[in-house]
């Protein structure tokens, strides 16, 4: 890792933590809100015990690696309830802008990585990627 990199790899993990704090419209079975840290760790631990029932030629790496990032933006842009308030006609657009100002703290080979899978999983172009949303 080059040195010069590591402060804003830092940020980027600081501000990531953010999805910690974000809730869900979704409860935990001791009545309490689920985070969307917690929502991506089920979804992960999901796709590693289906993957091999449902599918096991699909590259489980990468769909990890979606998952994962599947909801950054929502550090900036919140998480939009399925319950609650309406969720703008601009969802995709106002979580790419939040995505992008995330990762900006990245190095460029990072920073398009993890917005390509981003993207693969909101366009659903990939099996892998139809794997992860169906988990969602």
């Amino acid at each position: 890792m080059h040195n010069t990199n590591l402060p804003g790899i830092l940020a980027f993990l600081h501000e990531a933590e953010g999805l910690k704090k974000e809730l869900r419209h979704s409860w935990l079975s001791d009545g309490r809100r689920e985070s969307v840290a917690e929502h991506t760790w089920r979804m992960a631990l999901m796709a590693i015990v289906l993957q091999p029932e449902i599918d096991p030629a699909l590259d489980l790496g990468k769909v990890l690696k979606m998952i994962i990032v599947h909801d950054l933006g929502e550090v900036y842009a919140g998480d939009y309830q399925v319950y609650g308030k309406p969720v703008p006609k601009n969802k995709h657009t106002l979580e790419a802008e939040a995505l992008e100002k995330l990762l900006k703290l990245l190095p460029s080979h990072t920073k398009e990585e993890i917005f390509s899978l981003w993207l693969e999983f909101e366009e659903r172009s990939s099996e892998a990627a139809i794997f992860a949303v169906a988990l969602d």
